[in-house]
């Protein structure tokens, strides 16, 4: 299993947005902070504004900045906020004619609920602590 891109780099801009603890940053520090080129976090702060994770601060201070609690955004809803729901074969999220006779899907249910609990235990608050303990 591989988590997408921008999965992994919403998750480190959430993770800089969380350690600023309530200030705004602009897209150039979430940037350099993070190594995600400006270009690409434009793009994903747009998908996480939409979904509410973040949100646009304008003025002289203006930025971004987390839209949620860290302690309620979890790795799970970072990839579901990115990709849609989780899932590790098609059949999962759309519909197919051989569901009912494949002897592989229940494999591939189990799997994908034993990910999805798996991410699901980590919020941002745990990753911000992660973080920090390892700029020490």
């Amino acid at each position: 299993m591989k988590i997408p891109t921008r999965v992994r780099y919403a998750a480190r801009i959430l993770v800089h947005l969380t350690t600023k603890g309530g200030d705004s940053a602009t897209q150039i520090e979430i940037s350099e902070a993070t190594g995600v080129t400006k270009p690409y976090v434009d793009k994903l702060l747009q998908q996480l504004r939409h979904c509410k994770m973040v949100k646009s601060v304008r003025g002289r201070k203006g930025g971004y900045k987390l839209g949620k609690k860290p302690e309620s955004v979890t790795v799970a809803k970072i990839y579901e906020a990115m990709e849609g729901p989780f899932s590790l074969a098609p059949c999962q999220v759309k519909r197919c004619p051989r569901k009912r006779q494949c002897p592989t899907v229940e494999v591939w249910q189990q799997a994908a609920a034993a990910a999805h609990k798996e991410l699901a235990k980590y919020t941002l608050s745990d990753l911000a602590k992660i973080e920090c303990t390892k700029a020490l």
